[in-house]
C-alpha cells in the first residue's frame, strides 16, 4: 500500500478559527507582525502562543534593535488581546540553523498537549530561518497521524530591500551545511540531482553552489503576476546563472517558471524530479533560496517521495542586514 501524500493548499481564514495556538519569529523585518495583524482583524482568538527570539547578528545593531524592540512591543499587545489565557504566551531562544533545535520546539508542544488533536494550530513561516523551514516540513511528514492539522502563514515583503543589498560580497558566510534530513541516512547515492528554488540571495546561492554541483538540476524561478518587480529582483541575483542554463551551458540544468501562488504545481514538479532522480539512483539536494511558501511545499512533497534520499545546501550567514526586506504585503495561508 502506498503511504499517503502530504499536500499543501492555498486556504482563506476567518474568524471561525478559535480557538488556535500560534507559533511564529520575532524579527527585525516588520512583516513579523502580518500574520498578527491579519487575524486580528478577523477576531481570531488564541489559546497559546509560541514566539520565537533567534540570537542572529544584524547590522547595524543599534538599527535592529530599535526594530525588534518596536515589534516586539506590538506583538505582546496584539497577542494579549487574541490570547484567552492570562500565561497563554511564551518565547523561546533556539539555534537559528539547527533543523533540530526547531523540531525539537514543536515536539515540546506536542508533548504537552498544546498541539493536542483538537487544537487549530497556525505557524508562521514568514521570519523563520529557511533551515527552520525545512525543519517544519521534515516534522510534519515524520509526524502525520499524531499531530493536528497545520495552517501555515506567510506575509511577503513589500519588497526586499535595496539593489545594493544583493551584491555579491566575501566573507558573509560562516560555513556551508550540505547534510540530509535524516540524522542517519539508511540510503547514500554518490551522484546528485538539484532542486534549486531561486530567490533574492543570488550570493548565497553561488556559495551553495561551491560545495555541491548537481549533476542535473530544475531551476525554479517564482513569479508573482502582480508584483514584477520581485522577479526583477530574482533574475538579477541569478542572471549568470540561469544565462548559464538558458544558454544551454549547463547539461541536464532546466529553469521553470512557477507562481508563487501555485503550491499545488511545485509539489507535482518535486514529486516527478525526485522520482526520476531516484530512478537515475541519485539524492536530491534541496538549495532553499526561493520564496518560503515554495520552498516548504518542494521539502514537503521531496520528503514525501524518500525521505532518506533529500540532501540540502545552506549557507550560514555571519550577519543579516537591517534593509534585508522592507515593509508588510499580503498574507497567505495554507493546510497542510
Amino acid at each position: 500500500m502506498s503511504k499517503p501524500v502530504i499536500r499543501v493548499k492555498q486556504i482563506e481564514i476567518s474568524s471561525g478559527l478559535t480557538p488556535a495556538v500560534w507559533v511564529g519569529a520575532l524579527s527585525f523585518e516588520q512583516r513579523c507582525l502580518g500574520s498578527l495583524r491579519a487575524m486580528a482583524s478577523f477576531g481570531v482568538a488564541l489559546s497559546t502562543a509560541m514566539v520565537i527570539d533567534y540570537p542572529t547578528e544584524v547590522s547595524p545593531v543599534g538599527v535592529a534593535t530599535k526594530k525588534r524592540k518596536a515589534h516586539w512591543k506590538e506583538m505582546k499587545q496584539k497577542l494579549a488581546a487574541m490570547t484567552t489565557s492570562d500565561d497563554g504566551v511564551s518565547s523561546a531562544k533556539i539555534h537559528p540553523y539547527r533543523l533540530g533545535a526547531f523540531r525539537g520546539l514543536l515536539q515540546r508542544l506536542l508533548c504537552r498537549e498544546v498541539f493536542g488533536p483538537s487544537a487549530r494550530c497556525i505557524i508562521d513561516i514568514t521570519c523563520l530561518t529557511k533551515a527552520h523551514t525545512l525543519a517544519l516540513a521534515s516534522w510534519l511528514v515524520d509526524t502525520r497521524g499524531s499531530r493536528p492539522d497545520v495552517i501555515v502563514a506567510y506575509t511577503r515583503p513589500e519588497q526586499y530591500g535595496t539593489p545594493a543589498k544583493h551584491l555579491s560580497r566575501s566573507g558573509r558566510w560562516l560555513d556551508t551545511v550540505l547534510a540530509p534530513f535524516e540524522l542517519s541516512p539508511q540510503l547514500f547515492l554518490e551522484k546528485a540531482n538539484g532542486i534549486i528554488l531561486l530567490g533574492h540571495e543570488g550570493a548565497r546561492l553561488s556559495m551553495a553552489l561551491t560545495q555541491l554541483v548537481p549533476l542535473s538540476a530544475i531551476l525554479l524561478l517564482a513569479r508573482t503576476s502582480d508584483r514584477e518587480d520581485l522577479q526583477i529582483v530574482t533574475r538579477a541575483a541569478n542572471a549568470r546563472l540561469i544565462g548559464e542554463v538558458e544558454r544551454g551551458e549547463r547539461p541536464g540544468w532546466v529553469v521553470e517558471q512557477v507562481d508563487t501562488e501555485d503550491v499545488e504545481k511545485i509539489q507535482t514538479t518535486t514529486r516527478e524530479f525526485v522520482a526520476k532522480s531516484l530512478h537515475e539512483e541519485r539524492r536530491v539536494v534541496l538549495y532553499p533560496f526561493g520564496p518560503k511558501p515554495l520552498v516548504f511545499a518542494a521539502s514537503i512533497a521531496a520528503l514525501g517521495v524518500k525521505r532518506s534520499a533529500i540532501w540540502y545546501c545552506y549557507p550560514v550567514p555571519k550577519v543579516y542586514d537591517v534593509d534585508y526586506t522592507v515593509g508588510i504585503g499580503q498574507t497567505r495561508w495554507f493546510s497542510v
